[in-house]
């Protein structure tokens, strides 16, 4: 099949040509996220699991090189990591945890690097 110049297959999208409005829309879609189930336990994805945390992949690896937070129980069959509801649950407390900086604000301005 001889493909003109300029012209390009119908199975080949070029995400530039697509009108302005589908960017949008597509930017506005809300994911639905569903856990699911391995071997009777019902488990989410990370993505999933940090959302509902309101973290970043980024704080969460951070966190568990240095041991905040424990890592994922379980891996799936291509060895990616899925939460069950109660590491979800201990995740986003330690996320949404307060801190008392009460010795933080003791301290003298010299010291805390003002």
């Amino acid at each position: 099949m001889a493909i003109l110049p300029g012209a390009l297959p119908a199975n080949e999208v070029v995400y530039s040509q697509l009108p302005q409005w589908y960017h949008s829309v597509s930017r506005r879609l809300a994911t639905v996220l569903v856990p699911f189930e391995i071997d009777g336990v019902t488990v989410h994805s990370i993505g999933e699991a940090l959302q509902r945390a309101n973290i970043s992949r980024a704080t969460y690896f951070r966190w568990v090189r240095q041991g905040r937070v424990s890592d994922a129980q379980y891996r799936d069959r291509n060895g990616r990591r899925v939460f069950t509801a109660e590491e979800v649950d201990r995740l986003s407390r330690v996320a949404n945890r307060l801190v008392d900086s009460s010795e933080q604000l003791r301290m003298p301005l010299e010291l805390s690097g003002r």
